[in-house]
Order: C-alpha cells, then structure tokens, then sequence
C-alpha cells in the first residue's frame, strides 16, 4: 500500500503506471481537488499523516495514465467515511457510553451526524 486516506479517496482495483512508475492495484490515490473541498489543510494534514508511518507518498503530475484507468475513471471509486452508532440500554452506564463516545470523536475523528 502506498498511502492510506478516509474519504473520498479513490482505491484502484487495477495496478497502473502513471510518471514513469508502475502501481500494484490496491493503492490510494489522494485527489487533491476532491479532498481540499473537504478540508483545506490537505497538505498539512497528509504530511503530518506521512511523519507517523511507514508509508510511501508519491506526487503524481496529472490525471492521465501512462498504463491502466486515468484517474477519475470508474476504475477508481470513491471511499466514503463510515457511519458507526452507538446503541445502549439500561444496562449500560453513562460513563461507558460516554467513554465509547468520547473515543470515537477524539482518537477515531468520527463524528455524529
């Protein structure tokens, strides 16, 4: 896997090869105009993504492949953000509803809809 993203990233089921680089399928493409749509701070936000792992991010010069689907294609669907619930009853405590809720917003940045 060469990057990793959670919306509206594009995740190629063919490999291609775009810059004179050969892709295995299963990569992620990060669209820049699709996600800086969703949050300005694209650049910022993937840097401080790429400071905490072990993975590899490549710029790619254009939408237009040398080998495979050119970005945008239906070759390359959309990842959607998930929508998780929360469901309690009343053997369950406010506090570990709470505790969940609390987990999901702060450590998974999911939040409620």
């Amino acid at each position: 896997m060469q990057t990793r993203w959670h919306e509206n990233t594009p995740n190629p089921d063919a490999p291609f090869t775009a810059d004179k680089n050969d892709y295995p399928a299963g990569n992620l493409l990060v669209m820049r105009a699709e996600n800086e749509r969703l949050n300005k701070n694209l650049a910022e936000i993937i840097l401080k993504i790429a400071d905490g792992q072990h993975e590899y991010f490549k710029n790619i010069s254009a939408g237009f492949v040398e080998k495979g689907k050119d970005f945008g294609s239906d070759g390359y669907p959309l990842l959607v953000s998930p929508k998780i619930a929360i469901v309690f009853g009343d053997e369950v405590s406010y506090l570990a509803f709470g505790e969940v809720r609390f987990y999901q917003e702060h450590e998974l940045n999911l939040q409620p809809w």
